[in-house]
């Protein structure tokens, strides 16, 4: 009964940061347009009650892990930096603030790349970019050796495999159907 939605900065990446602007977030809210109350902002003063999560330049993908119940989102990054992502309820995941990329106009980072306090890193990036899509975590008992591995598709062309271990940190990646064309 809960609705995730990703909504962009639409290239005004300071609001990804603002929590008075819905730029840059995820929200949660319940399937009758409600407001759970136990969102991480209900009740923090200057804070849309709906925001799930902060600090998102384009996120994409969506999915929630069968095997585990948790939330991936997959991002576009400024010039590389494009992130694959575990969502945590009220974490801030650092745009614009923080990126693997470079900021079109050549700014430097404010914060830095990674390991930026109160910021969220990604789990896995990409430099240069590989345009992530959605994805998906198999559950299926045909490849029984892939379960739990993440596939996402790339508009760059190709299927990324992901593999990760018992904690969720990555073990490999594999490019597959790079050959289509």
């Amino acid at each position: 009964g809960l609705l995730y939605v990703t909504i962009g900065d639409r290239n005004w990446g300071e609001k990804a940061q603002d929590p008075s602007s819905h730029m840059g977030k995820i929200v949660r809210i319940r399937d009758d347009g409600t407001i759970p109350r136990d969102n991480p902002f209900v009740g923090r003063d200057g804070y849309k009650q709906d925001l799930y999560t902060i600090g998102h330049r384009n996120p994409l993908g969506l999915t929630i892990h069968p095997l585990t119940g948790e939330l991936w989102e997959t991002e576009f990054g400024p010039r590389g930096g494009d992130e694959l992502n575990k969502i945590e309820a009220g974490k801030n995941y650092g745009w614009i603030l923080v990126t693997e990329g470079q900021h079109y106009n050549n700014d430097p980072v404010a914060k830095g790349n990674h390991g930026v306090p109160g910021m969220q890193d990604p789990v896995l990036f990409w430099v240069p970019s590989i345009n992530p899509g959605n994805l998906i975590f198999y559950a299926g008992d045909k490849f029984p050796a892939w379960r739990g591995n993440m596939l996402m598709a790339a508009m760059s062309r190709t299927l990324l495999r992901a593999t990760f271990d018992s904690t969720g940190k990555p073990t490999g990646r594999e490019r597959m159907l790079t050959d289509l064309g």
